[in-house]
């Protein structure tokens, strides 16, 4: 389904996966998937993200990517995490 792109900045080569889950589920709320219980979420490093060729706005292809299952929550309820 189509969803946000969010990007993470991170000191280090490898993010905390509490960071990346976090970041997943703010991905999740600014999806059409924001009113769900769970949203799949696919994850890929910056460098590895293209926007294709004559496409719409927004649409991009990735690999490599992996998928993490995550609960909506917008930014109000992340906040102090």
């Amino acid at each position: 389904m189509p969803g946000a792109h969010v990007v993470l900045r991170v000191e280090s080569d490898t993010p905390d996966d509490e960071d990346l889950r976090r970041a997943a589920e703010l991905a999740a709320y600014f999806s059409k998937g924001r009113n769900s219980s769970a949203v799949e979420v696919d994850i890929s490093q910056r460098k590895h993200v293209r926007r294709i060729p004559g496409g719409q706005p927004g649409l991009v292809t990735y690999k490599p990517e992996r998928t993490l299952r995550v609960t909506p929550r917008g930014p109000e309820e992340l906040e102090g995490l």
